[in-house]
């Protein structure tokens, strides 16, 4: 007859059949390893649905930009996401409100993202300010084209002239005949970024003349504001949703929309092609 078992052999079963240490530090390795490998598929997943719908924006604003021209026969002018922003009545949607308290010149206290077509996914992961007052946004407008260095009268808009002003170069209206190549010119798209008071705020003109060193800074994948940085990373993995005046879309690295030295990227910035690009070196800003 079998004698019953001690209770240090009953201990010794139960504990054999429990993890051991090393095994449940290689099942943790494990766990980071892939978690290691998955977070990058799940973030670049997340950035490639926002730059999806900031497409899906882009295309819906040169619509309405389209129908805008058609009714007015001229492009709106430089002023052009303000409380007054003409594409309103052919988006059916208005500006989102301002998502930052503003007061006594200072921008702070987050309120949350905006959720329109004015507004990008990507910028709102960035937390960028919308103030509607001040143009900043999402998206900025080719108002002053890319002659270097430095000349509104070939981007699409132009300043608002005084009552009883006579309409000259700076603030006569831009005809759409005037755009030699609609489907290789510019017209809006990803903004500009820049901060106040560690916001990330954009720019209501894509360009401001290709003088200024922040343009080779972006080519170059190194603006010197970290901040600044980081919000490109946020927007579309530092890539740029630029919407032309045909109405199509692009997704273009900063190089292929900023490098001002290479006449098939200046022309697309001038209504009249011509590239406006000669002493521009993006290794030597001015």
């Amino acid at each position: 007859m079998r004698e019953p078992e001690s209770k240090n052999d009953e201990r010794m079963k139960r504990t054999g059949k429990a993890f051991t240490l090393v095994e449940l530090l290689v099942v943790i390795a494990i766990i980071a390893i892939l978690a290691a490998m998955l977070l990058p598929v799940l973030n670049r997943a997340k950035s490639a649905a926002d730059s999806a719908g900031c497409r899906s924006n882009l295309r819906q604003l040169t619509l309405g930009l389209s129908m805008y021209v058609q009714q007015e026969g001229v492009y709106p002018p430089s002023l052009f996401w303000g409380l007054q922003s003409p594409l309103r009545p052919f988006l059916g949607a208005p500006y989102p409100e301002a998502n930052y308290a503003y007061k006594n010149g200072v921008i702070s206290s987050y309120l949350g993202p905006r959720q329109s077509v004015y507004a990008c996914p990507g910028y709102n992961h960035a937390r960028g300010a919308f103030t509607p007052g001040l143009g900043f946004g999402s998206y900025g407008y080719n108002a002053h084209g890319g002659a270097y260095p430095g000349n509104p009268l070939h981007g699409l808009g132009t300043v608002y002239a005084e009552p009883g002003e006579q309409l000259g170069p700076w603030t006569g209206p831009k005809r759409e005949t005037q755009v030699v190549s609609p489907s290789d010119m510019i017209a809006l798209g990803d903004a500009v970024l820049f901060q106040i008071n560690s916001i990330p705020c954009a720019s209501f003109s894509l360009s401001f003349g290709f003088g200024n060193p922040l343009y080779t800074e972006i080519m170059l994948g190194q603006p010197a504001d970290d901040l600044v940085v980081h919000a490109y990373r946020l927007r579309h993995g530092a890539k740029w949703n630029i919407g032309f005046c045909d109405g199509h879309v692009e997704n273009l690295n900063p190089k292929n929309l900023f490098d001002y030295s290479k006449d098939s990227i200046a022309r697309r910035w001038n209504i009249d092609h011509e590239p406006y690009n000669a002493g521009w070196n993006p290794n030597q800003p001015p």
